[in-house]
């Protein structure tokens, strides 16, 4: 996949996501679509965040539950549940997953300033903010995500092998 250009990564626009009961900023750059909902077909034996595949384009794409994702429960997805196409990893190595979510929001702006640590029981957000109007939003770190699920994956296959 072609890398974003460096002024695209830096834009402070975020997607707004509902996943369970918090709201969740994705940078708007990583968005390829969002989708009111999709078939996922079921993948047997898996276990964890993976709810199974679809496809997008033609091409078959990972749909993860974004619930068990930032919870680091098990899979918790509706049939009907929206799904944010994104693009995850290091912007030098992109890959596209599918996260079923509860509902997508709105975009608004929130630069790197906003943003405040805070520590999570997850390794996939690790910040907040509070907008203007009074909610709290936490910061979805895809750049983690990419990197913990390739490790994961590639585990996996060598304990296979």
């Amino acid at each position: 996949m072609a890398d974003v250009k460096s002024h695209q990564r830096s834009s402070p626009d975020h997607l707004l996501v509902r996943v369970g009961k918090r709201i969740y900023g994705i940078p708007a750059w990583r968005i390829l679509r969002v989708v009111a909902s999709r078939t996922i077909n079921p993948v047997p034996g898996t276990k964890g965040t993976l709810i199974g595949l679809t496809r997008l384009g033609g091409e078959p794409i990972v749909v993860l539950s974004g619930e068990g994702l930032v919870s680091g429960s098990p899979a918790k997805w509706k049939p009907k549940s929206p799904i944010v196409f994104v693009q995850i990893g290091a912007a030098n190595r992109l890959d596209t997953v599918g996260l079923a979510i509860t509902e997508a929001l709105d975009v608004v702006r929130i630069t790197q300033a906003m943003w405040k640590a805070k520590r999570e029981e997850t390794p996939f957000s690790t910040g907040q903010t509070v907008l203007d109007d009074g909610r709290v939003i936490f910061c979805l770190e895809l750049d983690r995500m990419g990197v913990e699920e390739r490790g994961a994956q590639e585990g996996e296959m060598r304990n296979e092998i």
